[in-house]
């Protein structure tokens, strides 16, 4: 494949160019010392850079290190850029950046997280012009997503990238004359660092491949399912179901709740049962407010569940079905249990919301939440544990870094937030972590390192809105990372659809292609709602596997909302394919599809319906 940039592969994967700043100026180096593992870039004033690679076939990973190794204090190293690309160009033909933009929410449409964009930089421009992608409030995908394809300028291949910084990372491209550049690394820096200290930086992640953008895409989630994500009790994690209360009643979840909902939720065939946030109190009006007061008394609220765990286990291992927990460790309540015995821990200085942050640079907050965690999880003996983060840290981060020290507060938090997971990954490895912060807003390399699955947005509702998410986060993340669930009871009280009767087919298939979510009430639903319910889970896990691997988003993103849109899907081990298609009929179909599932899609679809005035067409092959 023609991998077009100024580095050769050979390079990217030996000595990758990196870029310091020290005091504003740009520092070259003065020794360069290559070994089997990375490389050692040397500066002056006794500044190094360190950087351990992770080979792979057609992809390397770079994790870095800035470190002091002189005798005395540094001047401030003003930026750092593990990612540093050059790109040959010629006049209009210049190389595509294409990107996505984060797990937000809106309940607009189209809406603004997960909508992809590409960018092009044709002329030079002003001096501080160019291209930037970024993260925002100190979450990394709170803007971007920090996965990217670099596209060569002959559109014949290029490169894949993906960053690994949990906290506030940036990238620019600009041109100068016939060359673009490509940078990037973390966010506010300007730090001193003393004789024998090191901080972490981002890790970078380079692939190359041949052929389109999409398959610099496919290519980049073939890595992250098959190289990077964990394994979930030895073996590669796949598409789950899973019930989840949140969404259906924001918080007004009882142990009668459990009792009613976990035999009907096993018997619909789904794995997990989430006990999201409120049980340990608040919610009872059914506000996201009433729950902070109890962000941070990490114990099973009484008056909600007088039994304690014990009901909800013996029920969950009668019928089958496994338990998940949800927390916010990284914040407690000012009123709450953890900031009244542990004050220390947090940052009282400073609140969102009535909450003040951990002080997680500190090994012994690391620790509490470590054990925090560990000790309800094995009350409940859950397997799924919901790790949610519900607020920008980075301004606290700003107002606790000491002169010359910016970036130290920020560094070190990510640091021990790795810890939590890791430490968690080991400690259970038959539980599944997911990832989830007000959303999708922590979403980068590192976290998929360290997370099963992801919540991929806060808006949980219209199913138009879930399929535009997961037409454009299936190009970028695994399948089984990609979470949402549908609330429509709950959620959409004033739509004219009477959610206790059987849904038309979109309903469900919205969720192929992701893992399927459930947040409404089962209790009020129909017998014959509650069976269909069961056919679409069964369905789902008969084709999870095939939509696990090759993904092909069929229509433009926006047409998500109407159709013709959909996904098409190959499992390389067993040839086995599946489409899902909306807005089509099955006469229609073949239009929509690459040539390889047109013979699939023309013996007709194995279930679906044609909608209603509320519900798009909707139908699903596989083979």
């Amino acid at each position: 494949m023609n991998c077009a940039t100024e580095q050769s592969w050979s390079d990217l994967t030996s000595r990758i160019p990196v870029s310091l700043h020290v005091e504003g100026k740009s520092v070259d180096p003065i020794a360069r010392e290559a070994s089997g593992k990375g490389v050692t870039y040397a500066y002056p004033f006794g500044l190094c850079a360190v950087g351990t690679k992770t080979d792979a076939p057609d992809a390397v990973e770079w994790s870095w290190r800035i470190e002091n190794r002189g005798a005395v204090p540094s001047p401030c190293v003003t930026g750092f850029f593990p990612l540093n690309l050059s790109f040959p160009c010629c006049g209009r033909y210049a190389p595509v950046l294409h990107g996505s933009r984060g797990g937000l929410d809106d309940a607009n449409f189209p809406p603004a997280s997960w909508r992809q964009w590409s960018q092009t930089v044709v002329t030079e421009g002003l001096p501080w012009g160019g291209f930037r992608a970024s993260s925002a409030g100190g979450r990394s995908s709170n803007h971007d997503l920090p996965f990217f394809v670099a596209e060569d300028a002959d559109r014949k291949g290029g490169l894949f990238i993906g960053i690994g910084w949990s906290g506030d990372w940036h990238l620019r491209m600009n041109r100068q004359a016939e060359r673009v550049t490509i940078a990037g690394g973390m966010m506010n820096l300007n730090l001193s660092l003393r004789p024998g200290e090191s901080f972490r930086q981002p890790t970078i992640l380079l692939g190359r491949y041949g052929g389109s953008a999409s398959d610099g895409q496919r290519a980049l989630r073939r890595h992250l399912r098959d190289r990077a994500q964990p394994l979930l009790g030895g073996k590669p994690m796949r598409p789950v179901s899973f019930w989840d209360n949140y969404y259906g009643d924001r918080g007004q979840f009882y142990e009668r709740n459990a009792s009613e909902e976990i035999p009907l939720a096993a018997a619909a065939g789904i794995e997990y049962f989430v006990v999201d946030g409120g049980w340990n109190g608040g919610g009872q009006d059914g506000e996201f407010n009433s729950l902070l007061p109890h962000i941070g008394t990490w114990r099973i609220a009484p008056d909600k569940f007088p039994g304690g765990f014990a009901p909800l286990k013996e029920l969950a291992s009668r019928h089958g079905i496994k338990l998940g927990l949800w927390f916010d460790i990284e914040r407690a309540h000012r009123d709450s249990e953890a900031a009244r015995e542990h004050p220390s821990l947090f940052f009282s200085d400073w609140e969102g919301g009535g909450c003040q942050l951990l002080r997680l640079g500190d090994n012994q907050a690391r620790d509490w939440a470590i054990e925090t965690i560990s000790e309800q999880v094995r009350a409940l003996d859950a397997r799924w544990i919901r790790l949610d983060m519900n607020c920008d840290p980075a301004q606290c981060w700003e107002k606790h870094d000491a002169e010359g020290r910016r970036g130290e507060t920020e560094i070190r938090y990510i640091e021990n937030l790795y810890g939590i997971y890791d430490a968690l990954l080991k400690r259970f490895p038959d539980v599944a972590l997911e990832n989830c912060a007000s959303g999708g807003r922590r979403i980068d390399l590192e976290t998929i390192h360290r997370s099963h699955t992801d919540w991929i947005s806060d808006h949980s509702q219209s199913e138009a809105v879930i399929r535009y998410h997961l037409h454009g986060a299936c190009r970028w993340l695994p399948c089984n990372h990609l979470n949402t669930s549908m609330a429509h009871a709950y959620l959409e009280p004033n739509r004219p659809v009477n959610w206790c009767e059987p849904l038309p087919a979109c309903a469900y298939l919205s969720h192929f292609g992701g893992n399927f979510s459930v947040s409404d009430r089962l209790t009020p639903l129909t017998i014959a709602a509650r069976e269909k319910l069961r056919h679409y889970v069964k369905l789902f896990h008969k084709t999870a596997d095939v939509f696990a691997g090759e993904c092909y988003p069929l229509g433009d993103q926006d047409a998500t909302l109407e159709g013709p849109a959909g996904l098409a899907a190959l499992d390389p081990a067993t040839g086995r394919r599946a489409v899902m298609l909306l807005g089509v009929t099955p006469s229609t179909a073949a239009a929509l599809v690459p040539r390889e599932f047109q013979a699939l899609v023309a013996k007709g679809p194995d279930s679906g319906d044609a909608g209603t005035d509320q519900f798009a067409s909707a139908y699903v092959w596989h083979g």
